[in-house]
């Protein structure tokens, strides 16, 4: 229920690389140029078999402890007999998450505290305001973070399970 709400995406792909194949593929991708848009993907290893991914391109200032990228990606890799298996989590920005699903509940109320518009029109244009952009803010989100996942998908060749 949480991941729906946060819009969170949990996926498993299987590829016949090996381990340390698959890490070469990626870091291509990772230490490509800052101007070179071939990817357009950007990341880095935590560690020997995590990992994480963005969009190159950021979504307004960087401001320190907030989140800037429009959807992030962390991967974790398992070696197995016949390759490797990689387990993703993909998500939005949090703010497109947190704004679709709490602007509509703030809308709703503001319609029912001015009874749709009855004591005051301004309440009625806040109201339908804030559901119009919660509205927005929750498949723009969704949006987001399925084109960072096909963008991962294409450029490693990998496909769901």
């Amino acid at each position: 229920m949480i991941d729906k709400i946060f819009n969170i995406e949990r996926l498993e792909y299987k590829s016949n690389l090996t381990s340390q194949d698959f890490k070469n593929k990626l870091d291509t991708i990772f230490n490509q140029g800052t101007f070179k848009f071939k990817y357009n993907l950007s990341g880095k290893f935590i560690n020997d078999y995590e990992f994480k991914a963005t969009d190159k391109w950021t979504i307004g200032v960087y401001i320190r402890s907030f989140e800037n990228d429009p959807a992030y990606l962390k991967g974790k890799i398992k070696e197995t007999s016949n390759g490797i298996i990689l387990n993703v989590t993909i998500r939005p920005n949090s703010i497109f998450s947190i704004f679709g699903f709490l602007f509509p509940i703030a809308g709703i109320f503001a319609l029912f505290a001015t009874g749709f518009g009855s004591t005051t029109e301004d309440g009625l244009i806040a109201g339908l305001t804030f559901v119009l952009i919660g509205l927005i803010f929750y498949p723009l989100g969704r949006f987001l973070r399925n084109r960072l996942r096909n963008k991962f998908e294409q450029h490693l060749d990998l496909k769901k399970e």
